[in-house]
């Protein structure tokens, strides 16, 4: 084991002082709290501040008695900081009342634990599920995801505590494996009150990758620690919004705001822009076993042909060509997408009136790679010209000829979903005289992001933790599908397919065989800094070429922060990685 430490001699020897926290209870300021410590923990803590009585002039010998000169227990409290949107907040409840003495008389204060700690303190009782083609909530049912064959996850999302999740399908082999995203997903969803920001079902899949959830027993957790043990197995943490009222899963190392921590050489003239490390102390140590590592590439990706249904109301629909010429309306705006709108509806919002459109269910390309009916976005096509070009995303139509034909016209792709709309002033006769006979047809070639990644695990060492790696910027897997209709075409080249899952299993290994060390930290900024959060990374201490980072791409995180408005002033970070 090696330790490393910091010590700021050159610097200032009073300490640089903030402006303090201001304190709301209950929506009114009291300017008689203080701040004494603000915490910014993970979860299932969040975060935790020490408040203080203070008053200008009041006697302090007797105030044990005076407990009602502080917010009551389970008064809501909001700290804002001076140094603006910069500068974080805070919401939590008051929990506790104490009394401390010292030598300068007796002290009243009050723990307020974060909000988000409270929301999340009830514990995982009753499980919801499909029950006579119904959601049904069985309150006596245990939460373990993937348990056996009658615990697994319904193959369409419910709608449960105002939020879309899956929920389980005790049928016996109708349903499918929980992945992790789902799990959160189906926790949120029971769980999290409407009103706290969390990410939806299909930011879960992204962030998560499809990762399977594996046998994960939840019953009578608080929902705080169900969601870290199920967010575990994905390599996820979890921790608050900086602001307002939310909960945030992140890859710690990974995914966090950049933090720049310095330090001037001996000797130096001391300069606030050069140095805001006061003291510190870096422990770097052999780990006790040797983690696994899941490594994760892009979302993979699908080039087909897809046929597009109308998107506009077909009641305003007229058989005179100039009601549709941009030019020669008055009302264009209300049948701008008349003949010119079409969508594949793979989220199933063109259903129901007035487009009555089909959805389009991509699992027909690949079901363990598509699993959730959510929007998706027309990608440029993998085959390309004999250049090597991408040939962008082809458009064909179909008008009185019966022939698919390109369009030439000019034409915009939706980037909200999977649709195209047609430009241009008029529209082309054959094509305008099929339209309004319904006999006009329209597809297109792209490519599509499933919701799974090309992904592969390296073993670690037996009963050792494992780590979840994110080479999505490397590793690609991306296929041309038969129902392509260029495969094969004349002045078609080599379409642009990869599959890197050799070079993903090379990083892996390379990242399981650096895993020897790990690195702990902890730092005292000279001043406070209530931007700092967990989750920001820390590359090196700058100013000494000291390196945190293990590995590349992985850097050490913070864990913790603490905040002293007492008489040192400074920020406490501790970091780890």
């Amino acid at each position: 084991m090696e330790v490393l430490k910091f010590k700021q001699r050159s610097s200032a020897d009073k300490p640089v002082r903030v402006r303090p926290a201001r304190v709301y209870v209950n929506g009114a300021r009291r300017r008689d709290l203080k701040v004494r410590t603000w915490e910014v923990l993970p979860a299932p803590q969040f975060g935790r501040v020490e408040l203080v009585w203070h008053r200008a002039g009041a006697r302090t010998s007797s105030l044990a008695g005076n407990s009602g000169l502080l917010p009551p227990i389970g008064s809501h409290v909001r700290l804002r900081c001076p140094l603006g949107p910069s500068g974080g907040e805070f919401i939590g409840v008051v929990s506790e009342h104490g009394v401390e003495l010292g030598p300068d008389g007796e002290q009243l204060t009050a723990e307020v634990r974060h909000i988000l700690t409270v929301l999340t303190d009830a514990p995982v009782t009753g499980r919801w599920q499909m029950a006579d083609g119904g959601v049904v909530h069985v309150g006596s049912g245990r939460v373990h995801f993937n348990a056996n064959s009658r615990m697994l996850a319904g193959k369409a999302p419910a709608f449960v505590g105002g939020r879309t999740a899956p929920i389980f399908d005790t049928a016996d082999g109708n349903g499918r494996r929980w992945t992790v995203a789902d799990a959160l997903a189906y926790l949120l969803a029971i769980g999290v009150r409407n009103d706290v920001y969390a990410p939806t079902l299909a930011e879960l899949w992204q962030l998560a990758g499809g990762i399977d959830a594996g046998s994960v027993n939840v019953t009578s957790m608080t929902i705080g620690e169900a969601l870290l043990a199920v967010a575990g197995r994905a390599g996820l943490e979890l921790r608050a919004s900086r602001h307002g009222l939310g909960l945030v899963f992140y890859r710690p190392g990974w995914h966090g705001r950049r933090r720049s921590i310095r330090l001037q050489a001996e000797g130096s003239a001391f300069s606030p822009a050069g140095s805001n490390l006061w003291q510190g102390r870096v422990i770097i140590k052999p780990r006790p076993a040797r983690p696994g590592v899941l490594a994760l590439g892009e979302h993979k990706q699908y080039e087909s042909t897809f046929t597009l249904s109308p998107g506009w109301d077909a009641s305003l629909q007229t058989s005179r060509w100039r009601d549709f010429v941009r030019g020669e309306v008055d009302n264009w705006p209300k049948v701008a997408d008349i003949y010119r709108k079409w969508v594949l509806n793979e989220h199933g919002l063109y259903s129901g009136s007035p487009w009555n459109a089909p959805r389009y269910d991509f699992s027909q390309i690949n079901s363990s790679d598509f699993k959730l009916d959510v929007a998706r976005k027309l990608l440029p096509c993998l085959s390309t010209d004999v250049f090597g070009q991408s040939l962008g995303v082809v458009i064909e139509i179909k008008g009185i000829s019966s022939q698919w034909r390109r369009w030439t016209g000019p034409a915009w792709i939706h980037d909200d979903e999977c649709g195209i709309y047609l430009g241009g002033e008029g529209l082309p006769a054959d094509y305008f005289r099929a339209a309004v006979e319904d006999s006009a047809e329209v597809r297109v070639t792209a490519t599509v992001a499933a919701d799974a990644r090309l992904s592969v695990e390296a073993p670690g060492d037996f009963g050792g933790p494992r780590e979840v790696a994110d080479y999505s910027s490397q590793a690609a897997w991306r296929k041309v599908h038969h129902g392509s209709v260029l495969i094969g075409q004349d002045g078609t080249g080599t379409p642009a397919e990869r599959d890197d899952t050799q070079m993903l299993w090379s990083l892996a290994l390379r990242r399981h065989e650096t895993l020897t060390s790990a690195v702990q930290a902890e730092i005292d900024l000279g001043w406070i800094d209530t931007s700092c959060h967990v989750g920001d990374v820390i590359e090196r201490v700058d100013g000494r070429a000291l390196e945190l980072s293990s590995a590349p791409g992985a850097t050490a995180y913070v864990r913790s922060v603490k905040h002293n408005f007492g008489p040192s002033q400074t920020t406490h970070l501790e970091v780890s990685g």
